[in-house]
Formats: C-alpha cells, sequence, structure tokens
C-alpha cells in the first residue's frame, strides 16, 4: 500500500532540475534543426552549421535565464552543460574518438563562449547589423554582403529575444518555453523593433 502512495506522490512532485534543463535542452535543439533555418536561410546542414544554429539559440534563452534570479541562473548552467553533453554525444555518434573529443569540446566551449558575448552585447543593444556580421562571420564564414540572409537571422534573433522577455520566469524556470518559428505572426516586426528602438 505505502509503495502505491509513494509512486502516486511522485506524480506531483515538482520536476527536478535535470529534467527541466533537459526540456530545455530538447526545445533548443528542436527549435536549431526546424528546416527553415538550412532551406530558407540558407545555414550550412553540416555539424559546424547545426552548432551554429544551437549556439544561437541557446543563447537566446540562456540570456533570458540569467536575468532571473539564483535558480534561473542555475537553470542556465544546467541548460548549458546539458547542451554540452549533447554537442559530445554527437561527436562520437559520427566517429570522433576518445583521444580528440575533449579538445573538440574545448574548442566548441570557446566558441560558444565568444558568441554569446559578442551575440549577447548585441541583443542587449539591438544592434542588428552587428548582430548580423556576427552571424555571417560564424554561421557563413563570411562578411555581411557575402551572406545576404545574416541580416534577417539577426532580426529573427532580436525577434525571438523580445518574445522571450515577455515570457514568464517562473514558467521558464518550469521548463515551459514558447520558442516562436520563422515567420510567426509579428515576430520579424518585433525583432525590426526591438533594433530601430536602440
Amino acid at each position: 500500500m505505502f509503495a502505491r502512495l509513494f509512486e502516486f506522490a511522485k506524480l506531483f512532485r515538482p520536476a527536478s532540475e535535470a529534467v527541466i534543463a533537459d526540456r530545455l535542452y530538447v526545445a533548443v535543439m528542436q527549435h536549431a534543426r526546424l528546416e527553415t533555418f538550412y532551406v530558407d536561410f540558407e545555414a550550412p546542414d553540416t555539424f559546424e552549421g547545426r552548432f551554429e544554429m544551437a549556439a544561437l539559440v541557446s543563447i537566446l534563452v540562456i540570456r533570458r535565464l540569467q536575468e532571473g534570479d539564483a535558480g534561473a541562473r542555475d537553470l542556465a548552467q544546467r541548460l548549458f552543460d546539458r547542451l554540452f553533453a549533447g554537442f559530445d554525444e554527437a561527436l562520437r555518434d559520427v566517429g570522433v574518438g576518445d583521444m580528440t573529443i575533449a579538445k573538440r569540446i574545448r574548442k566548441l566551449g570557446e566558441a560558444f563562449y565568444g558568441r554569446a558575448a559578442v551575440y549577447g552585447a548585441a541583443l542587449a543593444a539591438g544592434d542588428a547589423p552587428g548582430l548580423g556580421a556576427a552571424l555571417a562571420r560564424n554561421v557563413w564564414r563570411a562578411d555581411l554582403q557575402e551572406a545576404p540572409r545574416a541580416g534577417a537571422l539577426a532580426v529573427y534573433a532580436l525577434g525571438v529575444a523580445a518574445a522571450l522577455a515577455d515570457q514568464d520566469l517562473a514558467a521558464l524556470g518550469r521548463g515551459e518555453i514558447a520558442l516562436p518559428p520563422p515567420g510567426a505572426p509579428g515576430l520579424a516586426a518585433a525583432g525590426a523593433a526591438a533594433g530601430a528602438a536602440r
């Protein structure tokens, strides 16, 4: 009887932080893998291109979480850790061996931190051209003139940042997140307004 009560009680327990971080990770990766990024935005459909999209989306989410309290900031760290565990798994799946995996993950970590700093500054300033130039360098390995979709991706990212700013941090702390896809009603206008307001 007590065993049954214990199992029933677990249904009403708050989800653990690891479970919540995993929910956010799944949402981030599902979003980063949307076909539109690789077809309409023409991001490279390679490990590197998918890393870039996962980095951009996760930076947007982590940045929002870091605006919250200590619990939200801890969740941001857990999401980062889960993200890099996923990168480790992906590299192993394509045959990267133990001898080089740590070096590859370290390089990805350095790349992520660099992007987080540059994207974060551009997002905070509402600097669509600056964000577009950074995305052009990182996603397409080109300058802004040679990566015509970078500007649109920057406006999209600003729109997502605005949408996340409107989402309740308490809900995010439960793993409840809504990441609007490209083309969502009002998103491009929100992104453009975020850039124009600065």
